[in-house]
């Protein structure tokens, strides 16, 4: 004989959340979760990662910083004059 589910409760109710997923709090797993995050950062990360390495390799072999490398794209692409 199975259990009856138990009754929607009124965070359940108000947020729209599905059963047993919160939008931010503790997972019924004691994971740490925000409705969203995990699978952004799953996402994102390796294309920050990549992004940060090319920073890197362009300041290495042109010796100029981020900062001056953003100056030059917006003066290039005719944005604003930074120079």
């Amino acid at each position: 004989m199975q259990a009856a589910p138990a009754p929607a409760t009124a965070s359940d109710t108000e947020t729209g959340q599905p059963e047993g997923e919160v939008a931010l709090g503790v997972a019924p797993s004691g994971r740490c979760v925000i409705a969203g995050v995990a699978a952004a950062t799953r996402l994102l990360c390796p294309q920050v990662m990549f992004g940060f390495a090319v920073g890197l390799l362009t300041e290495y072999a042109t010796g100029v910083d981020f900062i001056e490398q953003f100056g030059q794209i917006v003066t290039y692409l005719g944005i604003a004059d930074l120079e």
